[in-house]
């Protein structure tokens, strides 16, 4: 059985590009998720960790920054 809401939603002129992840009014409606990794002197990984939120995922690694590690910090759309 046809899906009439993905079916509308794919002939209206904002998603008819493939912007499936935007909301009604154009908004993004995709979800994000924070991958902080952590690496020691010797650029060997020793931790990663996801967070929902950035403000969560920065003050992780501002911790493991005064801690003297390296940190790198991505965006991840899941």
């Amino acid at each position: 059985m046809p899906d009439f809401k993905k079916t509308q939603k794919e002939l209206t002129e904002l998603n008819s590009d493939g912007n499936e992840t935007r909301g009604r009014y154009g908004e993004d409606e995709s979800v994000q998720a924070y991958q902080v990794k952590v690496f020691d002197a010797n650029d060997k990984q020793i931790a990663e960790y996801i967070y929902d939120s950035i403000g969560t995922a920065t003050e992780f690694q501002l911790g493991m920054q005064k801690k003297g590690y390296t940190t790198f910090m991505q965006v991840l759309f899941v």
